[in-house]
């Protein structure tokens, strides 16, 4: 299980880091209909794993905001062109 970071990270094409732990918000190489086109995966220490589907919220010409959940607890992620934001949230 990985712990995910909440505050503000400097990200680069949609990789950040936190606590030596890489994050990623990759496209689905195929869409599907029942899945949206971003997830959030993590490698640490070489170990991959697959965090969430993003749930797009929100989206202006210089944020997009996604909802997405793990082990039942659920976080909104800003993501900027250099600046990626998670806090905890509500259903």
């Amino acid at each position: 299980m990985v712990n995910i970071p909440t505050g503000s990270f400097m990200q680069f094409k949609g990789k950040f880091c936190s606590n030596n732990t890489y994050f990623y918000v990759k496209d689905r190489k195929e869409q599907k209909p029942n899945k949206p086109e971003k997830y959030l995966i993590s490698i640490e220490q070489g170990n991959f794993n697959y965090i969430s589907s993003l749930y797009g919220v929100e989206k202006t010409d210089t944020t997009e905001v996604f909802k997405f959940d793990y082990f039942g607890e659920f976080y909104l992620l800003h993501y900027e062109e250099s600046l990626v934001e998670i806090s905890k949230t509500e259903i």
